[in-house]
């Protein structure tokens, strides 16, 4: 055989291998389903219901950008777009050089108030007007000199003026239409993609799409829009909370809630910030187990039991002015462990729905932060000492109160624990993993802190009142079956509890070290410092400050400090 003939041979065996790789390269086409139809020929669809005008209109976009000859390539649209700023960019320095009024190649504010006073029509006739035309394009002036210069005034970074964003995305949108994914779209191929979009609607092949073709399309259309829209929210939940994902074995545990029934002598972030605790008792034998917790006050998750079956813990918190997370663990190592923004979930994952269930919102935003429900969620206001099982999250009920410690008033302990009735939780704040610092209070929280000062002789109740509590044990019928004076460490019939009183205007007799953190709402008091004694570091909150009779601030003339 001669070498010719076995060239052509060789060429007549490929050539059916070469056809199969292009029909191949070309499988989009044509289309089978219309959720497989590119966006930008199901918008225009929209609008061309007969199908040479569809088909027109799409070949007339075509070679404004591209030709027969020239196909849509990524390239082209950069260098379209480069030449489009170019040209902004100089319509935009034109326009504003003409404000330069002494020809130094600047332009000042004032310059530009000139020009625009001298300029403006009887409809613009107020001065608001020109300042806010002034403050838009003084925007430009980047290192805020008050002076525009050249590269400012060409600079779109700002104060984009005429940029056509939208045209831009729709360019993007023809060459995504590209069959065959090699980054040129031809001619051919954009009037091939029409075609097969077109004759899949029109199902009666009659070249024009009836009302009853177009409201199927829109049906459609609707429910694609949908399911583009829940995937950008999607994809800003996972930006916004880059959580990890857990592993396949991993349950996920989910628990909220807005703030803590128990404090600690440890605070998070700083001495005002009003911390609690909320623990957490791992028992044995749950398996993997994918922690995640959500509070709005800052708190410290105190985790105990077997802790080693948390293969991730996940912590959504408020955070600080410098973006940080207000909260912190304890009994995890820190490499188990991640911060992120509570706003990440969008509903407050603790208020539940008027049925008392947790918000099905928060469950689908979990789903989207993780790709899979969680297998346990659980919220509520104000969280006491959790357990956790297989049915979920078990409140630990309290027993009895906990005993007045040394170093506090008694009879305001009683006040203390109405507010946090599983009382202080100890906490070693240099176990505290936290992306804020942690530290001891000089104060203890809330009426704890009021405690220790009276105790201390630094607060004595004011002259009007008295601190002898008095304790009424109500059953959960709402019926009081006893009054108790003094200590209220006794234990409860199941589901009883107690309800106290007690005066809450304090005189303030020596120099306190700060005010106790948390003193808003209804656990505010009032505080009347003596002559000589000096007002203290820390916020008092919602409390009436008078010193030596006058009052110190504003809350004071609306306070009303009397608990019933």
């Amino acid at each position: 055989m001669s070498r010719y003939a076995f060239v052509v041979c060789v060429s007549l065996l490929l050539l059916p291998l070469l056809f199969s790789a292009q029909t191949a390269s070309a499988s989009k086409l044509p289309y089978t389903r219309y959720e497989d139809v590119p966006q930008y020929l199901r918008e225009i669809l929209r609008q061309q219901p007969v199908r040479e005008q569809y088909i027109a209109k799409i070949l007339a976009e075509f070679r404004v950008h591209a030709s027969s000859i020239k196909p849509l390539t990524r390239s082209l649209i950069d260098q379209a777009v480069a030449e489009k700023t170019q040209n902004e960019r100089s319509n935009q320095l034109q326009r504003l050089i003409r404000f330069d009024q002494d020809f130094d190649t600047r332009v000042t504010a004032d310059e530009i108030r000139k020009s625009i006073e001298r300029q403006r029509s009887s409809v613009e006739e107020n001065t608001g007007y020109v300042d806010r035309q002034v403050a838009e394009i003084m925007q430009l002036d980047a290192n805020k000199d008050g002076v525009l210069d050249y590269a400012e005034m060409s600079s779109l970074k700002t104060l984009p003026l005429g940029t056509d964003h939208q045209q831009q995305s729709r360019v993007e949108l023809m060459l995504a239409v590209d069959p065959d994914g090699d980054g040129a779209l031809t001619l051919d191929e954009l009037e091939a993609a029409a075609r097969s979009a077109f004759s899949l609607v029109d199902t009666n092949h009659d070249a024009d799409l009836s009302a009853d073709e177009m409201k199927a399309v829109s049906q459609i259309d609707v429910r694609l829009s949908r399911e583009v829209q829940q995937n950008r929210e999607t994809q800003a939940i996972k930006a916004a909370c880059p959580l990890p994902h857990p592993s396949d074995a991993s349950r996920v545990f989910f628990l909220a809630g807005y703030g803590a029934k128990a404090v600690s002598p440890v605070y998070i972030g700083n001495q005002d910030a009003d911390t609690g605790v909320i623990s957490i008792e791992v028992p044995p034998n749950l398996g993997p187990i994918y922690l995640l917790v959500s509070s709005y006050e800052p708190t410290i998750w105190n985790i105990t039991g077997a802790t080693d079956q948390i293969t991730q813990m996940a912590v959504l918190g408020s955070v600080d002015e410098a973006g940080r997370v207000s909260a912190g663990v304890t009994g995890i190592d820190k490499g188990r462990i991640v911060f992120a923004n509570r706003t990440c979930i969008s509903q407050d994952a603790w208020r539940p729905t008027r049925q008392g269930q947790i918000n099905p919102a928060v469950i689908t935003q979990l789903e989207m932060m993780l790709d899979r429900q969680p297998s346990v969620v659980s919220a509520a206001k104000s969280l006491g000492s959790q357990k956790i099982s297989d049915e979920g999250f078990l409140g630990i009920r309290l027993q009895a109160f906990q005993p007045v410690r040394d170093g506090f008033d008694e009879a305001i302990w009683a006040e203390a624990l109405r507010f946090k009735p599983y009382g202080i939780i100890d906490i070693d704040d240099k176990a505290v993993v936290s992306p804020v610092s942690a530290g001891r209070y000089d104060v203890m929280p809330e009426w704890f802190g009021i405690s220790q000062l009276v105790k201390a002789g630094v607060l004595k109740p004011a002259a009007a009142e008295s601190s002898k509590p008095r304790h009424e044990v109500i059953l959960p019928d709402g019926s009081g079956v006893a009054v108790i004076e003094g200590n209220p460490t006794i234990e409860l019939p199941a589901g009883a509890h107690l309800r106290v009183m007690v005066g809450n205007s304090f005189d303030v007799v020596k120099d306190m070290p700060r005010y106790p953190s948390g003193l808003y709402g209804a656990v505010s008091v009032k505080f009347n410092f003596m002559p000589g004694v000096k007002l203290p570091a820390g916020n008092p909150g919602h409390s009436c400050v008078t010193q030596n009779g006058e009052p110190v601030g504003d809350i004071c003339s609306g306070a009303n400090q009397e608990e019933e």
